[in-house]
């Protein structure tokens, strides 16, 4: 396959990476774009663990800051974006767990 028909993948997810973001929920509902970062931190992470400790690190907390400033989940929408929200989190524990620390694994 030729490497230019990854290129919208590519820059999706580069996308995703530079997104700027504390972590925190304006308004309390789910975030796509906060998720889609802490994805892409996690993944960066897995594939490129030598060089992206960091990343793996920012996505633990972002994730943590993430889930617990959720706090508005109205209508199924709503419910759909926060358990791809909790999906996220897992996702981050299994592909970062080796950057967790004991507290972050309970």
């Amino acid at each position: 396959m030729n490497s230019s028909d990854y290129a919208p993948i590519k820059s999706a997810f580069e996308s995703q990476l530079a997104y700027e973001t504390d972590g925190k929920s304006g308004d309390g509902a789910p975030d796509e774009k906060i998720r889609q970062k802490i994805e892409a931190l996690a993944l960066k992470y897995l594939t490129e663990p030598s060089i992206s400790e960091a990343l793996g690190r920012q996505a633990i907390k972002l994730s943590r800051i993430y889930l617990s400033s959720i706090s508005s989940v109205k209508g199924y929408a709503q419910n759909l974006y926060c358990y791809e929200a909790v999906f996220a989190a897992s996702m981050v524990y299994d592909w970062c767990y080796n950057q967790l620390t004991p507290g972050d694994k309970t």
